[in-house]
């Protein structure tokens, strides 16, 4: 008679990982979180008048506006 196999430490592992729940990644815009901090600071909308608070705003958190 055979005896049964024992299991190993590797597959001890794999049948606990079958079981782990991948956790929802909420993916924002980078783009869309930005525009939402300038309005949530300024509560002014983009006009001729205040652009250029806008590009400073966009130049102190470090992001650079491109052509594509």
């Amino acid at each position: 008679m055979i005896p049964p196999k024992k299991r190993t430490l590797n597959e001890i592992r794999q049948t606990k990982d079958t079981f782990y729940v991948v956790p929802e990644l909420k993916k924002k815009d980078s783009s869309q979180e930005l525009f939402n901090e300038f309005f949530n600071s300024s509560n002014d909308k983009i006009n001729s008048s205040n652009y250029l608070d806008f590009i400073s705003f966009i130049n102190e958190k470090g992001y650079h506006i491109v052509k594509k």
